[in-house]
């Protein structure tokens, strides 16, 4: 690890992205700062669907990293935090996967996701990505959400050390940021293609923009994009959401 950690801890908060925002020019642009907080009132998903953050039993945080604004892989940034906290679970035991572009999955059923969002600083580029894993949510909560959701706890069958497990996962995420901004994506790519849940010639329906778009999965770029089979020819999605 080659960067300076700044941490900021909150009991309780609206969202640690929200915060990281609002206090992006007080951040030091060299290192890397983490905002991590026991409960979420207004935590956020991709599409700004709500993200339910009960205390004390998830891991919720945000990092922020200054790149500078002429690169073009700053989209890569959340996928390489998706495949470390990936690889991190593995290491504990369980299989995860990723569903593309950054959302992790275990048996088909969604574990946590980030949400990426970037803000114009001087000569940077301020990159906020906020990590939500279900850790020891119950059951209960689990049917509250949406979409099939699943968490750590109930795939072990019992409760996980909360603050072991986000430490875990922090120094997994911090060395992968370290490699990115040295040697970008590239040393990710197969990695991420290796743990992903979808295979070549699976049905896909797809949101992109206010289109549903019904085909079949292609291949990961190296850039990280999507290539989907529709009607019969391959086209590439640099964002975009598998239903």
């Amino acid at each position: 690890m080659t960067h300076q950690l700044d941490f900021h801890h909150f009991p309780k908060i609206d969202s640690t992205n929200n915060w990281a925002k609002s206090n992006i020019a007080h951040f030091n642009p060299k290192h890397f700062t983490i905002i991590t907080a026991g409960e979420q009132t207004a935590g956020k998903g991709r599409q700004g669907r709500p993200w339910l953050s009960p205390p004390d039993v998830n891991l919720y945080v945000s990092y922020v990293l200054f790149v500078p604004n002429t690169r073009d892989d700053i989209n890569n940034i959340p996928q390489i935090i998706i495949l470390a906290t990936v690889q991190t679970l593995h290491k504990l035991g369980f299989k995860a996967q990723i569903k593309w572009p950054n959302d992790i999955v275990i048996n088909g059923k969604k574990l946590g996701g980030t949400l990426c969002e970037t803000l114009p600083v001087k000569e940077s580029t301020a990159v906020i990505v906020g990590l939500g894993i279900n850790v020891n949510m119950s059951q209960e909560w689990l049917s509250e959400v949406d979409n099939a959701a699943t968490s750590l706890k109930t795939e072990k069958g019992g409760s996980l050390d909360l603050i072991a497990t986000a430490e875990a996962i922090q120094d997994h995420v911090i060395d992968a940021l370290d490699i990115y901004l040295k040697k970008g994506f590239t040393p990710f790519i197969e990695p991420f293609r290796q743990h992903l849940v979808h295979k070549i010639g699976d049905p896909m329906r797809f949101h992109h923009g206010n289109n549903l778009l019904e085909g079949s999965f292609h291949s990961i770029n190296n850039d990280g994009t999507l290539n989907l089979i529709l009607n019969d020819k391959v086209q590439s999605f640099a964002s975009g959401e598998i239903v």
